[in-house]
């Protein structure tokens, strides 16, 4: 597998289902060549309100499918730090006692709730990565893209 991000700034805007457009910016845009086949990638930051504050968040996309949400940690402003829930092949958020799947092997892993103090608190397991960490945010958007290409 080889991930390429252009570190050009490449705003773009992406429409929910029965929801207003989202515009995120600064956005990333490259391409993950998997086996025989290559994959549109796209990384998009934006603010938005979250119990209790608002939030940097950046989404990954797979092929303009939204595949990964990373969070700003609360000390984000100093840190940097973003944080994605680990989810299971059925999507299935993991608990922090629980086993994460083989493929979150080499990920950075933590509780979600020791850098994100959200009220109804999440009480999960997290990959743990920079805002820069365009890699980690890919690979993890992938392995969610394949779990929901399997349950498909």
């Amino acid at each position: 597998m080889q991930i390429i991000v252009d570190p050009t700034n490449r705003p773009f805007h992406y429409t929910y289902p029965k929801r207003d457009p989202h515009h995120f910016d600064p956005a990333f845009e490259g391409k993950i060549r998997l086996d025989d086949k290559e994959l549109r990638l796209q990384i998009g930051f934006r603010r938005r309100r979250t119990p209790g504050k608002e939030r940097m968040m950046a989404y990954v996309f797979i092929d303009r499918y939204p595949s990964a949400e990373f969070v700003a940690a609360d000390d984000y402003a100093s840190s940097g730090m973003m944080v994605c829930l680990v989810k299971t092949r059925e999507g299935h958020q993991v608990r922090p006692e629980e086993p994460a799947p083989p493929e979150y092997a080499n990920f950075r892993l933590e509780p979600y709730d020791s850098y994100v103090s959200l009220r109804p608190t999440r009480h999960g397991l997290a990959v743990i990565c920079s805002k820069d960490d365009h890699q980690t945010m890919a690979k993890v958007g992938l392995i969610r893209t394949q779990f929901k290409e399997e349950r498909a």
